[in-house]
């Protein structure tokens, strides 16, 4: 083993990234935030959940127009970031492969739209610019030379616009349609600003076939992942969709979307991460690897127990206050979804830190076809037997069979056991925040100070006895 720490002097620290991406983490959390309740009340859950399922079906294409390259394209630029001629050649074969793959599902979404969309064509057509803008999306580039700070000033300002134009144009129901073309329209203007500033980091280079396609397996066997997640993230909404209605699609939508935000945070590190990670093991840096992954478990850990806990104790309250009245299914829903959080914290060290940029693409394609698999088989007799609680608690079963098998194929380099005894204390420091958030909120009479005290008592709380925890063992 050697160590080359050239790549971590080169390279902004991992403490600015993680701000400059949990910055946007945060803006993304605010928008939920401040337009949900609003939309729940001008649209109603029939035209949410018609919102969301046109939204999913867009998805796929858009998966299938990226293919893998939110992981194999940021890794594969981390790799040769240090070289810009390599870089750009690295960045042209790439880029044409993406290309040549994108035209052919923007032409299989126009058959989509046309043959099978039905009485949702017009919401169909409008996500086809989300389709477009994605066949031409590089923000891999930029992910995989580390520079978050551009991509979050444009996420945020984008953001700002949306929210604005949101509450400006959206007054009821009948502007369905006007709500889903601008949340399209902010993809095509985030792919529109990186393009203006790609060519101070790369030249474009006619690449060879031979090189376009040696990219092909590779990026494929990191795509399959993206579309088995899938499977157990936003499938459910369809299955729900035809089986249960759009009602029911709006109410487990909305319940995730609440889990989502607390998601992005902890995948917010595992952004900043991948790209480090895989410069490291590409240097040969053991040791910095050991490190940056002992760092990484433990915060993941922390942040998720505290968001856990402090999800099912707002949840009774939260709901009514949020999204108003009808939506009280969202509550239990969100109970369950919370189990997620630290289930996702796990997967998003083990694989997205450790099996990708250790190049153990397969293991980390085999965890989670395996998490795919339980949802396929259990999604639809528990959604038929339970409805929408059965559908949310197929995803939970999916995301724990994704997180065994990758600490069963992490177990021979990383002391995962270890890992969990550590986070112990922030598993008790959750249950004490949950009884504080619940007291609070049965202390007070009104809805949203009840909801307001919780959260800020039950934050307060675990936060204070982390602390402690952490400089009593010199941990921070």
């Amino acid at each position: 083993m050697h160590t080359n720490s050239s790549r971590d002097v080169k390279s902004p620290s991992l403490r600015s990234n993680f701000i400059w991406n949990s910055s946007y983490q945060v803006v993304r959390m605010l928008t939920p935030i401040i337009t949900t309740p609003y939309l729940a009340r001008v649209l109603g859950s029939d035209a949410l959940g018609t919102y969301s399922y046109t939204y999913t079906v867009a998805t796929y294409f858009t998966y299938f127009c990226l293919l893998g390259l939110g992981q194999y394209g940021n890794r594969e630029v981390a790799k040769a970031r240090d070289d810009k001629a390599t870089l750009s050649e690295v960045f042209s074969s790439i880029l044409v492969m993406q290309l040549v793959v994108g035209s052919i599902v923007v032409l299989l979404y126009f058959g989509y739209c046309f043959f099978i969309s039905g009485s949702l064509l017009i919401f169909s057509l409008i996500w086809l610019i989300w389709v477009l803008a994605e066949t031409v999306d590089i923000s891999w580039l930029f992910y995989g030379l580390e520079e978050f700070k551009t991509i979050t000033i444009r996420n945020v300002v984008i953001r700002v616009f949306l929210i604005v134009g949101i509450f400006a144009f959206v007054k009821s129901s009948e502007d369905l349609g006007v709500y889903c073309f601008l949340q399209a329209s902010t993809f095509v203007a985030n792919s529109a600003i990186l393009w203006g500033l790609v060519w101070r980091r790369v030249k474009f280079r006619k690449p060879t076939l031979r090189r376009v396609l040696e990219h092909v397996k590779p990026n494929f066997v990191l795509f399959l992942p993206v579309i088995a997640i899938s499977v157990y993230t936003q499938l459910n909404a369809i299955i729900l969709g035809n089986i249960c209605g759009m009602t029911s699609v709006a109410y487990y939508d909305n319940a995730y979307k609440i889990i989502s935000i607390s998601l992005t945070v902890i995948q917010s590190l595992g952004t900043v991460m991948l790209p480090r990670m895989s410069a490291l093991v590409a240097s040969g840096d053991d040791a910095e690897v050991e490190r940056h992954l002992d760092v990484s478990i433990l915060v993941s850990q922390v942040i998720a127990y505290c968001f856990m806990f402090g999800i099912i104790g707002i949840s009774t309250v939260f709901v009514p206050v949020f999204f108003g009245a009808g939506y009280d299914a969202c509550a239990p829903l969100m109970c369950i979804f919370a189990f997620m959080v630290p289930l996702c914290g796990w997967s998003n060290v083990l694989g997205v830190q450790f099996l990708i940029p250790f190049g153990k693409d397969v293991a980390y394609l085999k965890s989670v076809v395996y998490g795919a698999l339980s949802n396929v088989i259990l999604c639809v007799p528990l959604t038929l037997s339970f409805g929408v609680y059965g559908a949310a608690v197929a995803s939970l079963i999916a995301e724990l069979t994704v997180t065994l098998v990758q600490a069963y194929y992490a177990r021979g380099q990383l002391q995962v056991l270890n890992y969990f005894k550590k986070g112990i204390p922030f598993l008790c420091f959750g249950l004490i925040e949950l009884f504080s958030v619940r007291a609070v909120c049965i202390a007070f009479d009104g809805e949203f100070i009840g909801l307001t005290a919780g959260i800020f008592v039950g934050g307060l709380v675990y936060l204070a006895m982390s602390y402690l925890w952490l400089k009593k063992y010199q941990l921070i």
